[in-house]
């Protein structure tokens, strides 16, 4: 999936999720709920999105977690695998 972090929570907001986890540069999740396995140093979330290579799009089993509405915001929080999205 060629991942940008703005054109993905905007889709995934219109179709009424509330958090938006993006995983290993190219995947995605969403869900109503997040935070199963609890919050990760930020640090371990360090791969560029394949389709904006400034942005970080979560690393191997980590999320970076959005919460999703008027205004996207970032929870500051690098999660691991998300067992509620998807």
């Amino acid at each position: 999936m060629n991942t940008n972090i703005h054109r993905l929570t905007q889709t995934l907001f219109y179709q009424g999720f509330k958090y938006a986890g993006l995983q290993n540069s190219n995947q995605c999740f969403c869900g109503m709920t997040h935070g199963y396995y609890g919050k990760m140093p930020e640090d371990e979330c360090n791969k560029k999105c394949q389709g904006d290579k400034e942005e970080i799009c979560g690393a191997y089993y980590r999320n970076s977690v959005y919460i999703l509405g008027r205004e996207k915001s970032k929870t500051n929080a690098c999660r691991d695998i998300i067992k509620s999205f998807g």
